[in-house]
């Protein structure tokens, strides 16, 4: 986790995104993955299933789904989905209601010249 002060987004290709992220110290990081366009919205492919143990046994499993996309004013919209499942022996229930969340970041105008360039 760092604490981002800019972010910048390059659609690479049909498939692939890429974000690269500053955080107030100046330092650039990098993150790539895939995604999926879909009626104005932008579904990102990241690792969003984990298992841990034997799943409604001795664990459960947790979903993460992740989409960007823009509202009226041109600022960017971040929306997330978390879900996660498990139980222990059949007999107690052991899950987490499902959590959403939104992120709003306002629209930085931009030179047709990247400072950071991909």
């Amino acid at each position: 986790m760092i604490d981002v002060t800019s972010i910048e987004i390059k659609v690479r290709d049909e498939d692939d995104i890429a974000f690269l992220l500053m955080d107030k110290y100046g330092n650039l990081k990098s993150y790539e993955c895939k995604y999926q366009f879909k009626e104005g919205t932008i579904f990102l492919k990241n690792k969003n299933f984990r298992l841990t143990g034997i799943p409604y046994l001795f664990g459960g499993y947790r979903i993460n789904k992740s989409a960007l996309t823009t509202n009226k004013n041109g600022d960017l919209l971040l929306s997330a989905v978390q879900v996660d499942e498990s139980a222990i022996l059949f007999i107690f229930p052991a899950s987490t209601p499902k959590s959403n969340f939104q992120n709003l970041y306002p629209k930085i105008s931009t030179s047709a010249n990247s400072r950071y360039p991909l």
